[in-house]
């Protein structure tokens, strides 16, 4: 969300992994760190009653979409939608059950946890996939563009399914690859992610800043290659009032993905909302238009900035660049997904 005031500009950056410069490999410490936070537990008793209900056997393709279907929509009309909620951080699978209600990522962390219990035979074949909209919510446009997980069906074939609370299944799109603003997870950076997003919660709703350092730097340490938490712990520092710290974690991101980017447009905006002298701000501004990003919400914000800076020249480079994501072919209905395979049932 764009924000005026001492707030932050760019809430919720999207994850682009292929960006990371040189990723460190995966740890057993991160992995077990992820599963230590487990947004994904459930109670004993809760467990037991789904394995009840579970699926022991292999199914075939169309009753395992058909499953999946089926106990979407039955959480679907559960689970009531919670967007502005005053809990703080991020509520795991089992106080989406025992509140029945919870924003898209707290149903999403749900139905994961569903899914593990009542179909242990698709263990490895359950994935994410993180998204923005990229039109954004009606009204609103580009301010305020949604963050959704999605959970990833893989089948035998390599062929992937896209997920969601009330029971949408849809194929995806053969060349993804290619789309915007959209990145793959595994659970451990899912849960790196469900921090970060928790922090951000903390931070700038509820002002609770040291709480939510101490998120993103468990996230760090489950993802170091995450730039994202970088940039938010950076929001952060500003918000406290420590603007050294909130530099050395802006160019923290920007060591990790140097060649995108969205590091170099929220560190610009630092420096604008932080400081008189705008010079610097600039040559950040500069090195941003030449790198390219996915995030038509973080382009937009540069192009409004340069263009209240009075930067023209740097303001029509980037609206040109705008201009050509959104006349994207991605832009005719969802980029990430290709057709509904399985109707909900009303």
């Amino acid at each position: 969300r764009i924000i005026l005031g001492k707030r932050v500009l760019i809430k919720m950056l999207l994850y682009n992994k292929q960006a990371v410069k040189t990723r460190k490999p995966v740890t057993k410490r991160q992995v077990q760190l992820a599963r230590q936070i487990n947004p994904f537990y459930l109670p004993p008793k809760i467990r037991r009653e789904l394995n009840e209900r579970a699926s022991k056997t292999e199914k075939s393709e169309p009753e395992i979409l058909g499953l999946l279907n089926s106990h979407a929509v039955r959480l679907g009309k559960l689970i009531k939608y919670d967007y502005r909620h005053k809990i703080e951080g991020v509520r795991k699978a089992v106080k989406v059950l025992i509140d029945k209600k919870g924003d898209c990522v707290e149903q999403a962390i749900l139905l994961k946890a569903v899914f593990d219990n009542l179909h242990p035979f698709l263990k490895g074949r359950l994935g994410w996939l993180v998204v923005k909209n990229p039109k954004g919510y009606t009204g609103e446009g580009l301010k305020n563009i949604g963050v959704h997980p999605l959970i990833i069906y893989r089948n035998t074939k390599g062929e992937e399914y896209a997920i969601d609370m009330g029971g949408r299944l849809t194929r995806l799109r053969e060349d993804l690859s290619r789309g915007l603003g959209q990145t793959k997870m595994s659970n451990r950076e899912f849960a790196a992610f469900m921090l970060s997003i928790g922090a951000e919660d903390l931070s700038f709703n509820h002002r609770k800043h040291k709480r939510a350092l101490s998120l993103l730097e468990k996230g760090l340490a489950i993802n170091p290659n995450d730039y994202t938490l970088h940039c938010t712990a950076g929001d952060t520092h500003y918000l406290k009032g420590d603007n050294t710290r909130a530099q050395q974690e802006f160019r923290r991101a920007i060591r990790i993905a140097p060649d995108l980017a969205d590091p170099y447009i929220v560190f610009g905006h630092f420096l604008v909302k932080a400081y008189t002298n705008k010079d610097q701000a600039v040559q950040v501004y500069r090195q941003a238009t030449e790198r390219p990003t996915q995030d038509l919400q973080v382009l937009r914000s540069l192009e409004r900035k340069l263009y209240y800076l009075g930067l023209r020249e740097l303001y029509g480079r980037v609206q040109e660049k705008r201009k050509k994501l959104m006349d994207s072919d991605f832009f005719r209905g969802y980029p990430f997904l290709k057709e509904e395979v399985v109707k909900t049932k009303k």
